[in-house]
């Protein structure tokens, strides 16, 4: 929903004006025609699916392809939200079409678009980078016109946490009586958390784009805009980033709940049972074939035994051990 703001006053400093029923309008159009071109991708995929027999490789090839033609025909055909588009697509995909990627596509797929996810991040960080050191400090001209940049970052930063304060301080009384409720040592967290990142800087590199070759924005404006974008999502990520541990240390929000540590002791208790009962039925086993088979009088030192054990934490999953009767001789006696 910020980019879509983003996008309003985007055009307003294009020069296009809006009244406020236009801005009504368009925030509308914009938001819920994204969310019916996502829908409507994601409908048409996973019927396309429905033709693919445990093909992970043309099913991840086909969540690749059907996410950039989403945004493309959302933000150029349709003009609305491309970023909308493509969220709502994965939305979908995650409450509706899991059963759609058969056997191992799902987790290949997680896999995937993981590591897609980061390689993006890494390559937006790059680029901004770029941009700053090339536009800012390779070149003394900007911060001689602007001889206050760096108070003017530290100035926005400050206003930035302040923002996050009273948007978050104004919706208190309801993020405390609904959903999951809200007290105020979380609320200190989720104030101190606010971490800028990847689309921050995406939008910062649009308006540069832009400023090069645009009457209303200037070069100096879209490096300074990338400058002070670039600044907020480094002072996040160094000042509040690192100190979040502290902080939490601090209100004491480290440590488990009596009612967690209760239930984290309780499965620990449960899964130690389960252990201690395999190995019982193990050895119970062992000496049952061991018993069959001497009195059967198979006593040849070089045969083998082999034994089936039920895996208690996975119920279809069956083990099959197959041991010399040495070693099976050995470690019953050993056992206590």
């Amino acid at each position: 929903m910020a980019i879509v703001v983003y996008q309003l006053f985007y055009r307003m400093v294009l020069g296009e004006s809006f009244s406020p029923g236009a801005i009504i309008k368009f925030l509308t159009q914009v938001s819920l025609g994204a969310v019916g071109i996502g829908i409507a991708f994601g409908i048409a995929s996973v019927l396309w699916l429905g033709f693919i027999f445990n093909d992970t490789v043309i099913e991840i090839a086909l969540t690749l392809a059907v996410s950039y033609v989403t945004y493309f025909t959302a933000q150029e055909g349709a003009a609305v939200s491309g970023v909308l588009a493509v969220m709502t697509l994965g939305m979908f995909y995650a409450a509706v079409a899991r059963t759609a990627f058969k056997g191992d596509g799902q987790q290949s797929l997680h896999h995937f678009w993981e590591m897609v996810a980061y390689i993006a991040n890494t390559l937006i960080f790059i680029l901004s980078g770029v941009v700053i050191a090339e536009g800012v400090l390779s070149s003394g001209n900007t911060f001689h016109r602007h001889a206050h940049t760096w108070g003017y970052l530290f100035l926005l930063y400050s206003f930035v946490l302040l923002s996050r304060f009273i948007v978050v301080g104004a919706l208190y009384p309801i993020l405390r009586y609904f959903g999951y409720g809200l007290d105020w040592k979380e609320a200190i967290i989720v104030i101190w958390s606010g971490l800028r990142g990847a689309v921050a800087l995406s939008l910062s590199l649009s308006v540069k784009r832009t400023s090069d070759s645009s009457v209303y924005l200037s070069s100096d404006t879209g490096t300074l805009f990338v400058f002070f974008t670039g600044g907020i999502v480094f002072l996040t990520l160094i000042v509040n980033g690192s100190t979040t541990q502290f902080i939490l240390h601090l209100l004491g929000m480290d440590k488990l709940s009596a009612t967690k540590e209760t239930k984290w002791l309780l499965s620990n208790q449960k899964l130690a049972f389960e252990r201690k009962m395999l190995q019982i039925m193990c050895l119970y086993n062992l000496l049952i074939v061991l018993i069959k088979d001497s009195t059967f009088g198979n006593t040849h030192k070089n045969s083998c035994f082999i034994y089936q054990v039920l895996d208690l934490g996975k119920k279809d999953t069956v083990f099959r051990f197959r041991f010399p009767r040495q070693l099976v001789l050995s470690s019953c006696i050993d056992l206590p």
